[in-house]
């Protein structure tokens, strides 16, 4: 039996569902298995409602229209079609389960069958009421996770249709997704976990700390790097008791100086705290960032050392999005080192007492005076 019909479920089915649908039958048709059907619904959709103007602004720019969706009240008849019912969190996937007991088996979280794992935090962040940068970073995981799918759907379908086995196809990919044995051919299409970065043939380090603001983050980002392979060291807090950020700054930050971490995570309410007290200790590049964009350029022209997030500002989804998108990216020194330079002997100069000598200070560029030539970037 193999996998002729995909069914993606959400809530209202006018932005996350749809979103995924698009891109699973973008990736399908680039894996080869452009027959497989791909439908979107919704656990509580209001029929007849257009995806979210957003969700269709950031797939258009995967060349995908969302323009003819409409959204669609899950049924009786959509589940019954279905060979493989994809959730976007584990409360649908459980509601489903309850729903329609005939299908239970048939039921998945998006996430987790596209790792072929379970995660500790398989939940697709819900974007609606948030603006198109939020849509954009749900868009490009959404890619991502749909061309893992497409893999192994493709593989279902081919090796279950070639079969004709019961033991084939969906259900014995979602046992592996739930963590069951699978077949070597299955295990095969499952994709690998993104290598994590690592530091002279060993896996990164990373300290990470958090005020109690920052503590269920904390918690999520801990589950997150350790399953991608990166050693991850505690400093606290350990639970929600109300506490002082710069206590879990300073540990971190130490570690990172000390050389026992390579880098370090923190998390309080806003992330600018956070960043005030690590930028206090001699050697560290502390930054506050809310998305990827800002996450990316810290690292490449700044060379980072210190990420610090805000847990009342960035949900989980975004959190893991910045989180990643910071470690994968490599400083480009050229230029950027000459002015890391400069911050590191402005630094040395204030804490001997000779940095008070003028908004030029001592050595600055020839380049940053009147009438010069256009500067670099």
């Amino acid at each position: 039996m193999g996998i002729d019909t995909v069914l993606v479920v959400c809530s209202g089915n006018t932005c996350r569902s749809p979103m995924a649908a698009a891109y699973l039958r973008q990736a399908l048709a680039e894996a080869g298995a452009p027959g497989v059907r791909v439908e979107s619904a919704g656990l509580h959709a209001v029929p007849g409602l257009p995806a979210a103007a957003e969700a269709q602004e950031a797939v258009a720019r995967d060349g995908l229209s969302l323009a003819e969706h409409r959204s669609r009240p899950l049924d009786e008849a959509a589940v019954a079609a279905a060979d493989l019912i994809l959730a976007m969190t584990r409360a649908q996937a459980d509601e489903l389960r309850r729903r329609f007991p005939a299908v239970a088996e048939r039921v998945a979280l998006w996430r987790e069958w596209a790792a072929g794992s379970p995660l500790a935090d398989a939940d697709v962040p819900d974007p609606i009421g948030q603006g198109l940068a939020d849509y954009q970073i749900l868009a490009r995981q959404l890619r991502r996770e749909a061309a893992m799918l497409a893999r192994r759907i493709a593989a279902a379908a081919t090796g279950g249709r070639g079969t004709g086995s019961e033991g084939e196809g969906p259900r014995a990919a979602l046992d592996a997704a739930e963590g069951r044995s699978a077949s070597s051919e299955e295990a095969q299409a499952i994709p690998q976990p993104i290598p994590a970065p690592a530091v002279g043939g060993r896996p990164l380090r990373v300290a990470i700390g958090s005020d109690h603001a920052g503590f269920d983050l904390k918690r999520e980002l801990i589950a997150f790097l350790e399953e991608r392979g990166i050693e991850v060291i505690d400093v606290g807090t350990h639970d929600r008791a109300s506490c002082d950020y710069p206590d879990y700054a300073r540990a971190a930050c130490a570690k990172v100086i000390a050389g026992e971490a390579d880098r370090a995570v923190l998390i309080c309410g806003t992330g600018i705290g956070m960043a005030i007290a690590a930028n206090k200790v001699p050697g560290i590049r502390a930054a506050c960032c809310t998305e990827p964009y800002s996450a990316r350029l810290t690292r490449q022209d700044n060379d980072s050392n210190v990420l610090t997030l805000g847990a009342r500002v960035v949900g989980p989804g975004m959190a893991r999005e910045i989180v990643a998108t910071w470690l994968e990216t490599p400083f480009a020194g050229g230029r950027h080192q000459r002015r890391l330079d400069k911050i590191a002997t402005m630094e040395r100069e204030f804490l001997q007492g000779e940095g008070f000598t003028g908004a030029a200070g001592a050595g600055a560029h020839p380049q940053a005076t009147p009438g010069s030539p256009a500067r670099e970037g």
